[in-house]
């Protein structure tokens, strides 16, 4: 069966067998076949990655700026979400959206909220469900001067 996704690694493809709980380390992917293999057919040294789902912009590169690997992918994936949730990124929630990330900061955290994370943002929706192109909104995430990248993927997550 032709994948609707050539571009991109069966790993993180939409369909894709791949395992992350964004919560947790890469080093949890399973399976772990084909993390080193390039993230592109193209081979491509850096990758932006948006979402519907979270309002930033992940810029995918590694250290020695060769081809980015699906562990790269990840790596960026997990790093982003880790970070401190900002009272800025706070405002920018309505009250649905802070209750939920309410409930997954105690779910998280094991009952009292402590301080949030990004991973939080995305309420029960932590596991990755693979990338996929939309350009649309890609450039609705750009600022007026900067163009859009050729390699540039909309993460998607779910429950499950």
């Amino acid at each position: 069966r032709r994948s609707p996704w050539p571009a991109l690694h069966p790993r993180l493809v939409p369909e894709t067998h791949a395992r992350f709980d964004a919560r947790l380390a890469p080093s949890t992917v399973y399976p772990a076949e084909g993390l080193t293999e390039p993230a592109t057919a193209s081979g491509a040294r850096y990758l932006r990655i948006v979402s519907r789902e979270f309002p930033w912009t992940l810029e995918v590169s590694n250290r020695d700026q060769s081809i980015v690997t699906c562990a790269d992918v990840f790596n960026v994936i997990y790093a982003a979400l880790s970070v401190p949730l900002t009272d800025s990124e706070w405002t920018l929630a309505d009250d649905v959206k802070k209750d939920s990330m309410m409930r997954a900061n105690r779910n998280r955290r094991g009952g009292s909220v402590r301080r949030l994370r990004r991973i939080d943002w995305l309420g029960s929706r932590v596991y990755f469900k693979g990338l996929f192109k939309d350009d649309g909104l890609g450039r609705s995430r750009l600022l007026p001067e900067e163009d859009l990248w050729p390699d540039t993927w909309v993460v998607k997550f779910g429950s499950r």
